[in-house]
């Protein structure tokens, strides 16, 4: 069983359920209370694709011409 962190508490219900200290309706509930939740909703946004931004939205949003891209990514 994890010591800390975001698996301890799944971890320890397992192991609450295993040794018949919950039932299974309480594990079903609390382990779904506290599962990870994505922090965010990336299926409710279109794909982010570069080529179809014109010079101007690159500039604009991101910072940097697209014709930079190279120079920007050996940089980094």
């Amino acid at each position: 069983m994890a010591v800390g962190g975001l698996q301890a508490v799944p971890d320890a219900l397992i192991f609450a359920y295993a040794e018949n200290l919950i039932d299974e309706e309480e594990f079903a509930l609390l382990y779904d209370h506290n599962r990870s939740k994505p922090l965010f909703p990336y299926w409710k946004f279109y794909e982010f694709n570069l080529d179809t931004w014109s010079d101007v939205e690159c500039e604009t949003e991101l910072q940097f011409k697209k014709k930079d891209l190279a120079s920007l990514k050996q940089s980094l």
